[in-house]
């Protein structure tokens, strides 16, 4: 009879709220860490004389991303020496433009698919614009 007053009286211990709170606590403290950029895509056409160029067609509306970026190709980054812009023109009523990037690229194919990364940021503000509808 004395054991069904104690455990009456004893109340249910909650571990798994406090291990979830510390989790995410965690979680998000990490985030205001790492850092990240947005990217953009590109197909190019490199020359390699005595230093290598990439030539490639940009919309005009992102010609602004060249603002302290860099180039990833194959997992590495180059910084972008040079940027040479030519006439815009529009291709389907979208405006382009063509551009020459002087890099340190050294590639065989000729072809390359390499990607701008700009606009380093924190992830927590990047998440935090996306709230925003930024």
């Amino acid at each position: 009879m004395n054991n069904k007053i104690i455990l009456l009286n004893k109340k249910p211990q909650n571990y798994n709220m406090y291990i979830i709170i510390i989790s995410f606590l965690l979680f998000i403290s990490s985030l205001w860490k790492i850092y990240t950029y947005d990217s953009y895509y590109l197909t190019g056409i490199i020359t390699c004389n005595e230093e290598c160029s990439i030539k490639a067609s940009i919309p005009y509306n992102k010609i602004d991303i060249f603002n302290n970026s860099k180039i990833e190709y194959q997992n590495k980054e180059y910084e972008i020496k040079e940027i040479t812009y030519e006439e815009p023109y529009l291709n389907n009523s979208i405006p382009y433009e063509d551009i020459t990037i002087k890099t340190d690229i050294n590639s065989k194919d000729r072809l390359i698919n390499f990607k701008i990364i700009y606009n380093k940021q924190r992830i927590i503000n990047k998440i935090k614009n996306i709230m925003k509808g930024v």
